[in-house]
């Protein structure tokens, strides 16, 4: 079962929502579950290139909760279509920033 979206009933004692662990849980349960040995495939694939830079991605892509909630809607209505361009675009973005990230990444000289 994915994690739970974070809620307006949260308070400053509830653990604070991580995108990060949200999408990772998100990304096994469709693995696990997906008909489609290809879309298993792809997003094995796009779930291992992505864990190095989760730890950037908060302050380069402040809207993750967003894009995780369209994510888990088309998952949560078996959506096709609609995963594969969200899973299209969540994958163009993390390219998008690359350069950035690796620059982050890099030991100062």
């Amino acid at each position: 079962m994915t994690q739970r979206p974070p809620s307006e009933s949260d308070t400053p004692m509830s653990p604070p929502f991580d995108v990060g662990a949200a999408v990772d849980q998100l990304f096994k349960e469709i693995i696990k579950e997906a008909e489609s040995p290809l879309l298993q495939m792809s997003i094995e694939m796009m779930r291992e290139e992505t864990l190095a830079i989760r730890a950037y991605e908060a302050d380069l892509l402040p809207d993750r909760e967003a894009e995780y909630q369209r994510l888990l809607a088309c998952w949560r209505r078996r959506d096709k279509r609609g995963l594969q361009k969200e899973l299209a675009a969540y994958y163009q973005r993390r390219e998008d920033i690359a350069a950035t990230v690796a620059h982050r990444m890099a030991p100062p000289n």
